[in-house]
Protein backbone atom coordinates (compact mmCIF):
# COMPACT_ATOMS: atom_id res chain seq x y z
CA UNK A 1 0.00 0.00 0.00
CA UNK A 2 0.99 3.65 -0.36
CA UNK A 3 1.04 6.12 2.52
CA UNK A 4 1.85 9.64 1.32
CA UNK A 5 2.92 12.41 3.69
CA UNK A 6 1.67 15.75 2.36
CA UNK A 7 3.39 18.91 3.54
CA UNK A 8 0.40 21.24 3.20
CA UNK A 9 -2.65 20.94 5.44
CA UNK A 10 -5.80 20.33 3.39
CA UNK A 11 -7.90 22.00 6.11
CA UNK A 12 -6.64 25.56 5.61
CA UNK A 13 -6.87 27.76 8.67
CA UNK A 14 -7.54 24.89 11.09
CA UNK A 15 -5.77 25.04 14.44
CA UNK A 16 -3.05 22.51 15.17
CA UNK A 17 -4.64 19.65 17.07
CA UNK A 18 -4.08 19.33 20.80
CA UNK A 19 -2.59 15.88 20.24
CA UNK A 20 -0.07 17.17 17.73
CA UNK A 21 1.00 19.86 20.15
CA UNK A 22 1.31 17.41 23.02
CA UNK A 23 3.39 14.99 20.99
CA UNK A 24 5.56 17.76 19.58
CA UNK A 25 6.34 19.01 23.07
CA UNK A 26 7.07 15.48 24.27
CA UNK A 27 9.37 14.77 21.32
CA UNK A 28 11.21 18.05 21.85
CA UNK A 29 11.68 17.17 25.51
CA UNK A 30 12.95 13.70 24.63
CA UNK A 31 15.28 15.18 22.00
CA UNK A 32 18.16 12.77 21.48
CA UNK A 33 16.08 9.74 22.38
CA UNK A 34 13.56 10.48 19.64
CA UNK A 35 16.40 10.63 17.12
CA UNK A 36 18.33 7.61 18.34
CA UNK A 37 15.29 5.42 18.93
CA UNK A 38 13.12 5.01 21.98
CA UNK A 39 13.31 1.47 23.30
CA UNK A 40 10.19 -0.19 24.68
CA UNK A 41 10.53 -1.22 28.30
CA UNK A 42 8.47 -3.25 30.79
CA UNK A 43 8.42 -7.05 31.26
CA UNK A 44 4.79 -7.49 30.20
CA UNK A 45 4.70 -4.80 27.58
CA UNK A 46 3.35 -5.77 24.16
CA UNK A 47 1.16 -8.63 25.37
CA UNK A 48 -1.11 -9.58 22.51
CA UNK A 49 -4.75 -10.16 23.37
CA UNK A 50 -6.00 -13.29 21.65
CA UNK A 51 -9.24 -13.80 23.56
CA UNK A 52 -12.25 -13.05 21.40
CA UNK A 53 -13.76 -9.72 22.32
CA UNK A 54 -10.77 -8.61 24.40
CA UNK A 55 -9.76 -4.97 24.40
CA UNK A 56 -12.52 -2.60 25.49
CA UNK A 57 -13.26 0.08 22.94
CA UNK A 58 -11.36 -1.50 20.08
CA UNK A 59 -14.06 -0.76 17.58
CA UNK A 60 -16.98 -2.74 16.24
CA UNK A 61 -15.93 -5.67 14.10
CA UNK A 62 -12.18 -5.30 14.74
CA UNK A 63 -10.40 -8.65 14.40
CA UNK A 64 -6.82 -7.51 13.78
CA UNK A 65 -3.89 -7.65 16.17
CA UNK A 66 -4.47 -6.12 19.58
CA UNK A 67 -1.73 -5.37 22.12
CA UNK A 68 -1.68 -3.82 25.59
CA UNK A 69 1.15 -1.55 26.72
CA UNK A 70 2.67 -1.59 30.21
CA UNK A 71 0.53 1.46 31.03
CA UNK A 72 -2.61 -0.44 30.02
CA UNK A 73 -3.32 1.35 26.73
CA UNK A 74 -4.55 -0.58 23.71
CA UNK A 75 -2.51 -0.70 20.51
CA UNK A 76 -4.21 -1.99 17.34
CA UNK A 77 -2.23 -3.30 14.35
CA UNK A 78 -3.62 -4.13 10.90
CA UNK A 79 -2.67 -7.48 9.36
CA UNK A 80 -3.47 -6.67 5.73
CA UNK A 81 -4.68 -3.86 3.50
CA UNK A 82 -8.32 -4.41 4.35
CA UNK A 83 -7.65 -4.23 8.08
CA UNK A 84 -5.35 -1.24 7.61
CA UNK A 85 -8.13 0.68 5.90
CA UNK A 86 -10.71 -0.40 8.47
CA UNK A 87 -8.44 0.60 11.35
CA UNK A 88 -7.52 4.01 9.95
CA UNK A 89 -10.86 5.10 8.51
CA UNK A 90 -13.42 3.37 10.76
CA UNK A 91 -11.90 2.37 14.09
CA UNK A 92 -9.44 5.22 14.83
CA UNK A 93 -10.85 8.29 16.58
CA UNK A 94 -9.69 11.85 17.26
CA UNK A 95 -7.11 11.76 20.02
CA UNK A 96 -5.67 8.40 18.96
CA UNK A 97 -2.07 8.24 17.73
CA UNK A 98 -1.79 6.73 14.23
CA UNK A 99 1.58 5.37 13.09
CA UNK A 100 3.17 3.96 9.93
CA UNK A 101 6.75 3.38 8.78
CA UNK A 102 8.03 6.05 6.44
CA UNK A 103 8.72 5.13 2.83
CA UNK A 104 7.76 1.44 2.88
CA UNK A 105 4.68 -0.81 3.00
CA UNK A 106 3.61 -1.84 6.46
CA UNK A 107 0.86 -2.15 9.02
CA UNK A 108 -1.26 0.77 10.15
CA UNK A 109 -0.90 1.09 13.93
CA UNK A 110 -3.18 2.97 16.33
CA UNK A 111 -2.44 3.78 19.96
CA UNK A 112 -5.96 4.20 21.35
CA UNK A 113 -5.58 7.27 23.53
CA UNK A 114 -9.24 8.09 22.81
CA UNK A 115 -10.08 5.27 25.23
CA UNK A 116 -7.78 6.61 27.97
CA UNK A 117 -9.01 8.67 30.96
CA UNK A 118 -9.56 12.39 30.23
CA UNK A 119 -6.30 14.33 30.24
CA UNK A 120 -4.11 11.23 29.87
CA UNK A 121 -1.08 11.51 27.61
CA UNK A 122 0.78 8.71 25.81
CA UNK A 123 3.81 7.63 27.81
CA UNK A 124 7.27 7.38 26.32
CA UNK A 125 7.05 3.59 26.63
CA UNK A 126 3.66 3.41 24.88
CA UNK A 127 4.89 5.50 21.96
CA UNK A 128 8.05 3.41 21.71
CA UNK A 129 6.17 0.11 21.73
CA UNK A 130 3.72 1.30 19.06
CA UNK A 131 6.61 2.54 16.88
CA UNK A 132 8.46 -0.75 17.33
CA UNK A 133 5.35 -2.71 16.31
CA UNK A 134 4.89 -0.47 13.25
CA UNK A 135 8.46 -1.18 12.15
CA UNK A 136 8.29 -4.90 12.97
CA UNK A 137 5.09 -5.40 10.97
CA UNK A 138 6.51 -3.74 7.85
CA UNK A 139 8.87 -4.40 4.97
CA UNK A 140 11.60 -2.82 7.11
CA UNK A 141 11.47 -5.50 9.81
CA UNK A 142 14.95 -6.78 8.88
CA UNK A 143 16.48 -3.31 9.41
CA UNK A 144 18.04 -2.28 12.72
CA UNK A 145 15.77 0.77 12.91
CA UNK A 146 13.12 2.53 10.85
CA UNK A 147 11.50 5.95 10.85
CA UNK A 148 7.87 5.90 11.94
CA UNK A 149 5.52 8.81 11.28
CA UNK A 150 2.73 9.81 13.67
CA UNK A 151 -0.53 11.61 12.97
CA UNK A 152 -3.95 12.34 14.40
CA UNK A 153 -6.52 10.19 12.52
CA UNK A 154 -8.51 13.30 11.57
CA UNK A 155 -5.63 14.35 9.31
CA UNK A 156 -5.71 11.09 7.33
CA UNK A 157 -7.83 10.74 4.21
CA UNK A 158 -8.34 8.18 1.47
CA UNK A 159 -7.86 9.64 -2.03
CA UNK A 160 -10.68 8.93 -4.43
CA UNK A 161 -9.93 5.89 -6.56
CA UNK A 162 -6.86 4.89 -4.56
CA UNK A 163 -5.99 1.23 -3.85
CA UNK A 164 -7.25 -0.57 -0.76
CA UNK A 165 -5.31 0.59 2.30
CA UNK A 166 -3.78 3.67 0.63
CA UNK A 167 -4.17 6.97 2.51
CA UNK A 168 -2.69 10.45 2.56
CA UNK A 169 -1.51 12.26 5.68
CA UNK A 170 -2.11 16.01 5.51
CA UNK A 171 -0.46 16.86 8.84
CA UNK A 172 2.04 14.79 10.81
CA UNK A 173 2.46 14.93 14.58
CA UNK A 174 6.12 13.92 14.58
CA UNK A 175 8.50 11.06 13.91
CA UNK A 176 9.87 8.28 16.10
CA UNK A 177 12.57 5.73 15.48
CA UNK A 178 11.09 2.25 15.50
CA UNK A 179 13.28 -0.66 16.54
CA UNK A 180 11.96 -3.87 14.86
CA UNK A 181 14.02 -6.09 17.14
CA UNK A 182 12.58 -4.53 20.31
CA UNK A 183 9.32 -6.46 20.33
CA UNK A 184 8.32 -9.37 22.61
CA UNK A 185 10.10 -12.66 21.75
CA UNK A 186 6.82 -14.45 21.08
CA UNK A 187 6.11 -12.08 18.18
CA UNK A 188 9.47 -12.90 16.59
CA UNK A 189 8.83 -16.62 17.08
CA UNK A 190 5.39 -16.34 15.47
CA UNK A 191 6.86 -14.43 12.53
CA UNK A 192 9.60 -17.03 12.07
CA UNK A 193 7.06 -19.85 12.21
CA UNK A 194 4.92 -18.07 9.64
CA UNK A 195 7.86 -17.61 7.28
CA UNK A 196 8.91 -21.25 7.66
CA UNK A 197 5.35 -22.33 6.93
CA UNK A 198 5.29 -20.34 3.69
CA UNK A 199 8.54 -21.91 2.48
CA UNK A 200 7.45 -25.37 3.59
CA UNK A 201 4.22 -25.20 1.64
CA UNK A 202 5.84 -24.02 -1.58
Amino acid sequence: ELVTGVGADDEEGAAVSELAGTLARRLKKLGVEAEQGARARGPKQGTEERKKGAGKGKGKGWSGRTFVSAAGYTILVGRNRRENEQLTLQVARDGDVWMHVRGAPGAHVVLQMSQAPPGAEPTEECLALAANLASFYSDLRSERKALVMMADPKHIKKPKGSPLGAVTVSKEAGTLMGMPDDVPPELKAARQKHEQGKWGSS
